[in-house]
This record gives structure tokens, sequence and C-alpha cells, in this order.
């Protein structure tokens, strides 16, 4: 007869061996999901102070539209080519300021009025024959992104359209 022989196996060292590499594995998961949602929170709150600029800036554009609605001369006409305002309402209506003024804190708008010319076909050109009654409206808003400034610019052209 033939005898059979068993041998026992220790299997002890292997059963330490493979919780350490669970362990690592769902570590490194938990670890990696942390980073994913840490980083998506910073993109989320960067995306919403760039929309809530670019809405300031429309803001802006559409605040200058009123201030030549109530007469050109006594907005644009009285602006210097090129100067920086910002934008602040002060009983009931909006006006001008050279002073600096943060929206919720944050924000720093201001919007330049520039002079437009017009070459002898009447379009628009860097130089030529200037148009009274056009202005370059550039509104910008700028805010403080880590150890940078970011700013949005929003250009639009307005006319005299009342002939005050």
């Amino acid at each position: 007869m033939e005898s059979v022989m068993l041998i026992k196996k220790n299997n002890q060292g292997f059963l330490l061996v493979e919780v350490i590499i669970g362990t690592s594995i769902i570590a490194i998961i938990i670890v990696a999901v942390m980073l994913a949602f840490s980083s998506g929170l910073r993109l989320s709150s960067r995306n919403s102070l760039a929309t809530r600029a670019e809405l300031l800036a429309e803001e802006g554009v559409e605040i200058t539209r009123l201030i030549r609605d109530n007469g050109w001369s006594r907005s644009f006409g009285s602006w210097p080519d090129g100067t920086a305002y910002r934008l602040v309402f002060s009983g009931g209506t909006w006006a001008t300021t050279t002073a600096n003024s943060f929206i919720d804190g944050t924000f720093d708008r201001t919007v330049v009025a520039t002079n437009v010319y017009r070459d002898g076909d009447d379009d628009i050109a860097s130089s030529g024959t200037l148009d009274p009654d056009t202005k370059k409206i550039t509104a910008n808003v700028s805010w403080r992104n880590g150890e940078a400034t970011t700013t949005v610019s929003l250009q639009t052209y307005l006319t005299n359209l009342f002939d005050d």
C-alpha cells in the first residue's frame, strides 16, 4: 500500500500580505476621490467668479447705455478720452466716479469710453476723421484669483441717438 502524505501548508503569512495590499488599494482610492472632489470644488469656485465677472461687465455696458440715454453731451461729451470710470448707483440713478469701489468686496469694475475715428468709407478705423457721435465702450471687471489678478473685458460701440 501506498501511503498518502498530506503536507499542511502555513497560510498565515499570506493573509497578512492580502490585508495590507487590500487596505493600501482602498486608501489609494479614497485619496484619489478626495483629491478629485477638492479640485472640482476649486474649479467650481473659479468658474463662479468668472461668471459673476462676465455678468457685471455686461451690466456695465447696459449702464453706459442708460447714461447715454440721459443725454449724450452730459455723459460722454464730458468724459475725457480713455479715462476709467466706476459706476455707482446714487439717488435713484447711475453715476460715474473715479474713486475706487469694489462690488461685493471682490470685483473692481471700470468703464472706459474712447474716441472713434472713421476712414474715407465711413468705416470705423484706427485713424481718420473723429466721429463725435460714436464712442467705443470697454467694460472691465477685475478680481484677485490667488496670487494673480484676472480681468474680463467687454467692448461695444455707442452712438448719439437723441441729438441733444
